[in-house]
């Protein structure tokens, strides 16, 4: 199931406040609009943008929960199993097995213990390759190696590395912070598996960061920023405390803030309508949730969701507000919503554009 948090792009009071710490740094951000990823028709899973893909649950070592692919959380996993395989995502493997692999993955398949560990690591760094658009956005490579040769300390390198990784949109940060992290976790398996580092930024910098000239000084630096991010894997996705003193949030992770929030939506939004359904009847708690796994909200519940959300955040003490948002104000707006819909169905003449439209609209809840 798709999370609509985690394809939010970073917000702009947040871009602006990283920015402005970029330039006070001496790093220029030239922004540059992100590359429009459509839904790819004939792949599951390779070749296809990160949030047309199924996601699952993770966890990073501080204990963020972060949504990313499944198919990440599971081949990582995997090949943790076997870390200290020597020369793990650098040896080749067999390219007749890995076909195969990715053939029985587009088909919906998983991994199992009959797959070497070899095959599986190429098929990540594949699966990375054939990205529509870099793990590490292309519009931020710039940004990123004027990080890395800004004259300055490790420390204020690492630093700006951290913010510039602010501007990706959720998804992506979340899926760059869960592979970072893992990779870490490879080079501690050093002795055994002789991968450092350097040695995984080496083989796995042509698939998150590319660079048409491989052998230029340019791609050089792609693989230092991945060896520093590598390293560094702890603190992407959190945010520097003057910025967040700036900001006045209450959480320190990027991550994990609008996760938390769709979820403790996702979770209380049942609550009322489950309260009320055993109060005018004798159903039993698992009836009412498979009643309400096939039931769409309407109006009136998600105004009592909002409203409720709203309370418990805030708590019994909180003054309440002289101006409160009107149900009939939410309604109107819900109604020219669903107008709105209608007219991008109606008038946009691409069919599955139209299907994938309505679909990601009513994912349910």
């Amino acid at each position: 199931m798709l999370s609509k948090a985690s394809t939010m792009p970073v917000s702009n009071s947040l871009f602006v406040l990283v920015v402005n710490e970029l330039k006070e740094i001496g790093i220029k951000h030239k922004e540059k609009k992100p590359k429009i990823i459509k839904a790819s028709v004939e792949h599951r899973l390779f070749r296809q943008g990160l949030q047309y893909l199924k996601l699952a649950d993770a966890f990073l070592e501080n204990g963020t929960v972060v949504q990313i692919p499944q198919f990440v959380v599971e081949a990582c996993s995997f090949i943790l199993e076997h870390c200290e395989t020597e020369g793990i995502f650098r040896r080749a493997g067999s390219a007749i097995k890995q076909r195969e692999i990715r053939k029985f993955l587009e088909a919906g398949n998983s991994l199992g213990k009959c797959h070497r560990v070899i095959d599986v690591a190429n098929i990540v760094s594949y699966f990375f390759r054939e990205l529509p658009e870099p793990l590490i956005p292309s519009y931020l490579h710039d940004t990123l190696v004027r990080c890395l040769l800004t004259p300055t300390t490790t420390s204020n390198t690492i630093h700006s590395m951290q913010l510039t990784c602010l501007i990706m949109p959720l998804l992506t940060v979340q899926t760059l912070a869960y592979f970072m992290q893992f990779l870490n976790t490879i080079t501690r398996h050093v002795a055994s598996n002789k991968m450092s580092a350097q040695n995984l930024a080496i083989v796995i910098a042509p698939s998150i960061m590319p660079y048409r000239d491989i052998n230029s000084v340019r791609f050089k630096n792609h693989i230092k920023i991945v060896e520093m991010l590598i390293n560094n894997a702890s603190v992407i996705g959190n945010i520097p405390e003057r910025i967040q003193d700036k900001l006045g949030s209450k959480s320190k992770n990027l991550l994990n803030t609008c996760l938390i929030a769709t979820k403790k939506k996702r979770h209380e939004c049942r609550r009322p309508l489950t309260t009320q359904m055993q109060r005018r009847s004798n159903m039993t708690r698992e009836d009412i949730d498979e009643i309400l796994l096939d039931r769409e909200l309407d109006d009136d519940d998600l105004f009592e969701i909002a409203t409720e959300v709203i309370e418990s955040e805030n708590g019994s003490d909180t003054e309440i507000d002289e101006h409160p948002i009107k149900a009939e104000t939410i309604k109107q707006g819900l109604k020219l919503a669903a107008e709105l819909e209608n007219y991008f169905v109606a008038n946009d003449t691409d069919a599955e554009r139209v299907r994938i439209f309505q679909k990601e609209l009513h994912v349910k809840i």
